[in-house]
């Protein structure tokens, strides 16, 4: 289930953070 590679977990934390920036800059 949680068996992605660290690269992958890193990225999807990045584009979760990066979304969340955005939302908060209405």
């Amino acid at each position: 289930e949680l068996a992605m590679p660290l690269g992958t977990i890193k990225t999807h934390n990045r584009n979760c953070i990066n979304d969340l920036r955005n939302y908060l800059k209405i």
